[in-house]
């Protein structure tokens, strides 16, 4: 099960770039962050030199996985993936296939969403995110490059222990509960049994017809 998270310079997928690309799976020995991108001589973001050899790398990387995990891979991820390396869509539609997405499928599937330090914080893990996606713009600006990788390792890992869990309490986060106009508190909560895996797999279903 390889739990995976980009970082990206904007949320344009059209015209923002990826900038690194954190792999995780312990069983397999696996943590490693892809990056992407270096500056150019006037401080600007492009993509590097070795690029087509980093995303053969990746797309061998993904097509020999049993599962990839991930929070917001179906909408987010995923079509970023597809549209800046141009990979086939026939190729990403099977990564969706074995995706295991618990925000997509809980936003589909029973209409709640939340962020990630939320999930963690509603399941008591004693770790929580360690920066966010504005600062990852600001790291790779900047050149901080550990610090990027760091941060994307590290979402890549809490993502990996969440998907682990045998159960997991989905809380319904503000910003869905604002547009629904339902109270701000206290915070719903549902709990999730992760070996329900048709209801993941109908959320699946219902979200490759958007590649």
């Amino acid at each position: 099960m390889i739990s995976w998270d980009i970082e990206t310079s904007g949320l344009d997928r059209n015209h923002d770039l990826i900038t690194v690309l954190g792999l995780y799976d312990p069983d397999a020995g696996l943590s490693t962050v892809l990056r992407f991108v270096d500056h150019t001589e006037d401080g600007a973001l492009k993509y590097v030199d070795n690029l087509e050899e980093l995303i053969t790398q990746l797309v061998e990387t993904f097509d020999a996985a049993d599962c990839l995990v991930g929070m917001n891979t179906l909408t987010f991820d995923l079509p970023f993936v597809q549209k800046q390396f141009s990979i086939p869509p026939t190729t990403v539609a099977q990564w969706a296939l074995k995706t295991f997405d618990i925000l997509e499928m809980s936003r589909r599937v029973l209409g709640r969403t939340f962020s990630l330090d939320l999930l963690l914080q509603t399941n008591d893990f004693t770790a929580l995110k360690i920066a966010s996606g504005k600062d990852a713009v600001e790291f790779a600006r900047n050149g901080e490059w550990d610090k990027l990788a760091e941060y994307c390792l590290s979402d890549c890992v809490l993502t990996h222990q969440v998907h682990s869990r045998k159960t997991l309490v989905l809380p319904e986060g503000y910003h869905y509960r604002a547009k629904h106009n339902r109270p701000t508190s206290p915070t719903r909560q549902m709990l999730l049994d992760l070996s329900n895996l048709p209801a993941v797999r109908i959320a699946h279903q219902k979200t490759i017809s958007a590649y």
